[in-house]
């Protein structure tokens, strides 16, 4: 599945009601906090939940795709700026 494909299937989910930055972080804060409790999990017992897990680092990819279409912005340009930075980053 493409990243094209993918914000299409949000759409179908989600519908095109565009959420506000606020609320976007606060969601992502919600599934962040998701895989914190993963991590939290695997320090205090030493496994996790690995089906969650992956759940989780999927709504975070999927749902980001949709926020950053809810933005105005384009997703491959989004990408696009973000490899850019970690291979700027990576040279140091």
């Amino acid at each position: 599945m493409n990243t094209k494909q993918l914000l299409d299937e949000e759409r179908i989910i989600w519908g095109n009601r565009k959420q506000s930055l606020e609320h976007i972080v606060i969601c992502m804060g919600k599934t962040y906090g998701d895989i914190a409790k993963e991590a939290r999990s695997k320090l205090e017992s030493g496994s996790v939940h690995e089906t969650e897990l992956k759940k989780e680092l999927g709504n975070m990819i999927s749902s980001t795709i949709r926020w950053i279409d809810d933005l105005g912005y384009g997703v491959d340009e989004c990408i696009e700026l973000a490899l850019q930075s970690q291979k700027a980053y990576k040279k140091i």
